[in-house]
């Protein structure tokens, strides 16, 4: 399974830099000055203090806050899963502060095998 994550660690990570350059360098920063990681570890370890940097970086603005997550985390999820419907339930789990299923169901789908 450590594989399999660290895959989608590579793949998030390779994405960044491919569709949205210089945000990763952002965030890594927010998140060392906050929590003393990058954020993809954090993203692995608890998704809503992520979540909430970037509602922070944004001044509260929810919306924004959503797109930005949504685009920069959730969408390179899903195309990764090959699995469009699996956004909204993860955004929802990482808003209500619930890491643990957050995680559990990236985990469940690591296991069932990445569809291409």
């Amino acid at each position: 399974m450590t594989s399999d994550i660290d895959d989608l660690r590579k793949y998030l990570k390779e994405y960044f830099l491919k569709n949205i350059p210089g945000l990763l360098n952002l965030l890594n920063i927010l998140c060392y000055m906050n929590f003393e990681e990058d954020c993809i570890c954090l993203l692995f370890k608890s998704p809503s203090k992520l979540y909430y940097l970037i509602l922070i970086k944004h001044r509260g603005d929810i919306f924004s806050a959503d797109n930005m997550f949504l685009t920069a985390f959730l969408r390179p999820i899903i195309t990764y899963f090959n699995k469009p419907d699996l956004a909204g339930k993860l955004m929802e789990l990482v808003k209500i502060h619930k890491d643990y299923e957050f995680l559990d169901l990236i985990k469940r789908e690591l296991s069932k095998g990445v569809s291409s």
